[in-house]
C-alpha cells in the first residue's frame, strides 16, 4: 500500500474512534445492570462495572460540597481525577501528565488525593485525610480514575497506563463536550 493509502486509512479508523467516543458521551440513557452488585470484581478495563454503578450518582458528602462552593466549581462541570498515594506511583504520574497536556484551561480540573500524610489543598488540589473519602467504591483499588461532575458522575475512566490513546480520546471528548472553549 502506498504512502497515501496508509495515511487515508489512518486517518480513516482515526475518525471512527472518535466518534464511536463521542456516540458513547452522547447517550444519557442510565446504564441498568441488575445483575452487577459492589462485590463484583474490578476488570482491566473498568469502565462496564463502574459507569453502570455510578454514572449518575450524587457526591453527598458535605466537605464535598464544601470543595466545591470554597472553588467556585458548584454546579459547573469539573473533570475530577482521583488518585492515591498509597497506589501506583507511574500511574498518578502518567494520569497527571496526561490531564495537563490535555486539558489546559479549557475544562476545571480537580485532583484530589488521599494521602497518609499532612497535606495542604491548593485551588486545583484536595488531599482527603486518611479518614476521608468522596464515598465511591472504585477508591478501594488505589489506582488513578476521573469522571465529570456536574451534580452527579458522569463518564467514570479508570486510565491504563498501557493505552495513551485512550486516556487522550477520553480527555479529548470531556473537553469539547464540556469544555470552556472548543479545542
Amino acid at each position: 500500500m502506498s504512502p497515501l493509502g496508509k495515511c487515508v486509512v489512518f486517518f480513516l479508523l482515526s475518525l471512527a474512534v472518535v466518534f464511536s467516543g463521542l456516540d458513547l458521551l452522547r447517550n444519557n440513557e442510565k446504564c441498568v445492570n441488575e445483575s452487577m452488585d459492589n462485590s463484583a470484581d474490578f476488570d482491566n478495563v473498568g469502565q462496564v462495572f463502574f459507569s453502570c454503578n455510578l454514572d449518575g450518582l450524587q457526591i453527598e458528602k458535605d466537605m464535598w460540597r464544601d470543595i466545591l462552593i470554597e472553588r467556585n466549581l458548584k454546579g459547573k462541570p469539573v473533570l475530577v481525577v482521583w488518585h492515591s498515594h498509597l497506589g501506583c506511583k507511574t500511574c498518578n504520574d502518567f494520569v497527571f501528565t496526561q490531564v495537563e497536556k490535555k486539558i489546559g484551561n479549557n475544562l476545571p480540573v480537580l485532583f484530589i488525593g488521599t494521602d497518609y500524610r499532612s497535606r495542604n489543598s491548593t485551588d486545583s488540589e484536595v488531599y482527603l485525610s486518611p479518614n476521608e473519602s468522596l464515598g465511591l467504591s472504585v477508591e478501594e483499588l488505589k489506582v488513578p480514575f476521573m469522571f465529570v461532575y456536574d451534580s452527579e458522575i458522569r463518564h467514570l475512566f479508570v486510565p491504563d497506563t498501557r493505552n495513551e490513546e485512550a486516556i487522550d480520546m477520553y480527555l479529548d471528548v470531556v473537553s469539547m463536550r464540556y469544555g470552556l472553549k472548543e479545542l
